[in-house]
Parts: structure tokens; C-alpha cells; sequence
């Protein structure tokens, strides 16, 4: 009944995060209502996405004009280069920059299984974030556990605290500002601040 075209802008949009086949559906309709001018000026926005680069060191995407390794954040020099943030998405990383209370560096871990057992992926992520402190700190000054406060957060907390203890001088959670349950990225910035202020 539908053309292909649709079909298949439905097929791929319907395995996007939040979005099932009738919100895809939806949103096929509403595009083709907007006309053909917007329809291109998104397709070009999807498109320069292909020239989004991931940083070395802490996996936040990032625009290179140079061909640079690390991100404008791991880059800033005035930023605490042994105080390291691990935060679960890239989305809690930009919450926490908003606050304006952090001036260290971060390491995006990626999205917790429910289980709270780590996948191979981020299982390297800290095999080379421990290298690098290693060799470049021997113990970083301070990490901060940055994960949500919810029952798989607390899990993962606690195995990271006892696998990274030998890599840092002191090892500290967000503040409980945050409460059980919530999310760091819908966290205001006010309650985001006492959370980094009053860690431990």
C-alpha cells in the first residue's frame, strides 16, 4: 500500500532509539508535508554526521578540523588533566558541562546493560583508560563515578571503585542530590552542581 520509498524510511527510522513503526510512520507523513526544501536541508544535516570523529581518550563525538585524536575537552590544558569523570552517555557528559561546577576531563563508558556486566566494548575502554593513567599520572588525582543513581548504576559503581582503586588517590560518587532512580541527563543544573560539589 505504501510506497517503497516510505516503506523503507519507516524500516530504519522504527530502529531508532524511542521511535517505533508508528511513530516512524508518523514522521514520514509529517516530513513530506514539510515539503521538499526541509526534507534536503535534513538530509544534508544526517549526512555531515559522517564527519563526526570520536575522541581517543574519553569517546565524546567531536567536529576535527585537523585531524586531532582527543576532543576540545581532553585538548584544554586548564582543565584537570588527572581528574576524570566516568559518565554512561554522552548526553550526562553535556548535563554535567552545563552545570559549569567540572573543569576535569571525562570517559564515556556507554549505555549500561541491565545486568550491570560490562560488554567487551567497554571492557576496553577501561583497559586503556587504566593504561593511560598509568603511564601518564601513574595514579590519577581523583575519579569520579558519574553513573546514575539507580540500582544498575549502584552495581556498576561499586565494581568500577574496585577494579580503577589502584589507579587513582581517591575514588568519589556524585552527591545524592541526584535522586534514586534518576536520570544525570534530566537533572536541572542547580541540582547537577551539588552533586558534583558534595561527591564523596
Amino acid at each position: 500500500m505504501l510506497p517503497e520509498r516510505i516503506r523503507k524510511f519507516i524500516d530504519i527510522f522504527s530502529a531508532l532509539p524511542s521511535i517505533g513503526p508508528r511513530q516512524a510512520t508518523r514522521l514520514a507523513f509529517y516530513l513530506l508535508r514539510l515539503g521538499k526544501n526541509q526534507i534536503l536541508e535534513l538530509s544534508r544535516a544526517i549526512q555531515d554526521l559522517v564527519n563526526i570523529t570520536t575522541c581517543k581518550f574519553c569517546f565524546l563525538p567531536f567536529e576535527s578540523n585537523n585531524n586531532e585524536l582527543l576532543c576540545h575537552i581532553c585538548l584544554n590544558n586548564k582543565r584537570k588533566q588527572d581528574v576524570i569523570a566516568i559518565v554512561e552517555k554522552e548526553t550526562d557528559l553535556v548535563s554535567i558541562e552545563k552545570a559549569n561546577k567540572f573543569d576535569g576531563r571525562y570517559l564515556i563508558l556507554g549505555e549500561l546493560d541491565k545486568t550491570g556486566i560490562l560488554n567487551t566494548e567497554q571492557k576496553l575502554k577501561l583497559k586503556n583508560f587504566k593504561g593511560h593513567i598509568e603511564k601518564k599520572f601513574k595514579k590519577a588525582e581523583e575519579i569520579i563515578i558519574a553513573l546514575n543513581p539507580t540500582t544498575v548504576g549502584d552495581m556498576e559503581s561499586a565494581l568500577l571503585i574496585q577494579e580503577l582503586s589502584p589507579f587513582a588517590e581517591k575514588i568519589t560518587r556524585l552527591g545524592r542530590g541526584l535522586p534514586t532512580g534518576g536520570e544525570i541527563e534530566f537533572a536541572d543544573e542547580d541540582t547537577l552542581s551539588g552533586a558534583i560539589e558534595n561527591r564523596r
